[in-house]
């Protein structure tokens, strides 16, 4: 899962390093507390969709919420979703809680904040 906390978002950068990463072509990539990937183009990539599926999913919930907290439950709400396809029940709840999903929340709204007030 993508870990996007406040407080600077940046999915250019973020796509620059990707780009950076695999032009070294790597054998392996190292995750920091979750061992490594064998498959670093495809982890990558995986990570890649889900980032900016997950921004484009905060673009839509910022315009549709009644509040912020209203936000961030629908958000929350589907990231347990996803990890739901991936993790048998009794886990879910922790990850979420682990994993921080509400500070990547927080740095992708901030984010598409940002996008929203340069492009107007």
């Amino acid at each position: 899962m993508a870990a996007t906390p406040p407080p600077d978002i940046d999915l250019k950068i973020w796509d620059g390093s990707f780009t950076a990463i695999l032009e070294r072509k790597p054998k392996r990539l190292f995750l920091t507390h979750f061992g490594f990937s064998e498959n670093p183009a495809a982890h990558l990539a995986q990570f890649r969709e889900r980032l900016h599926r997950w921004m484009e999913m905060t673009e839509k919930i910022l315009q549709s919420a009644s509040s912020d907290e209203a936000a961030l439950e629908s958000f929350m709400a589907a990231a347990r979703a996803e990890i739901s396809e991936h993790l048998p029940p009794e886990d879910i709840e922790q990850y979420a809680q682990t994993a921080g999903l509400n500070l990547s929340f927080l740095g992708l709204a901030r984010h598409a904040r940002k996008r929203a007030q340069a492009a107007s």
